[in-house]
């Protein structure tokens, strides 16, 4: 088994060093929870375009 180079030890640090400083970067800083919400958030789209078989013959599909 070889020694790895200067160069690939340098990265597997840098990486360690990396993966630690995100991780902690993702942790809460006090006690309390830092997600308040009340409920379960709920919402509604609606689509309004302009899709037909002439414009996007193509993309139409032949059965609905």
């Amino acid at each position: 088994m070889e020694n790895p180079s200067p160069a690939a030890a340098l990265g597997k640090a840098l990486c360690a060093l990396l993966l630690a400083t995100l991780g902690a970067a993702g942790q809460p800083l006090g006690g309390e929870s830092i997600c308040s919400a009340r409920a379960l958030a709920k919402y509604s789209i609606t689509f309004t375009g302009k899709w037909s078989q002439t414009a996007f013959p193509k993309q139409y599909p032949l059965f609905r």
